[in-house]
């Protein structure tokens, strides 16, 4: 979440521009783009097991919701709210 703060954007910021197809979920290859983008180095097989952790509905892909469970500390994580709101026209480049 740490990362995703630095670009300037609040979790369901990160996961609009992560999503490349705007199907609502992210396939491994749009997860493996955007944690590359932030800097992460992961390989295939530990985005694989990434998902399986996260993916709790089973389909493979990671939600919205499922995306923000797994990057949110319940009590810890401050109001993203404040935060302005993403603005699409910045969005990165390399995925």
């Amino acid at each position: 979440k740490v990362l995703v703060s630095r670009q300037g954007l609040r979790l369901a910021d990160a996961f609009a521009a992560f999503d490349m197809n705007r199907d609502g979920s992210l396939s491994p290859a749009e997860l493996h783009g955007g944690l590359k983008w932030l800097g992460l180095t992961i390989n295939p097989a530990e985005i694989a097991s990434l998902i399986s952790v996260f993916d709790t509905d089973g389909d493979g892909t990671i939600s919205l919701d499922e995306f923000k469970a797994a990057l949110t500390i319940p009590g810890l994580d401050e109001d993203e709210s404040e935060m302005p709101a993403y603005d699409p026209t910045k969005r990165f480049e390399g995925l």
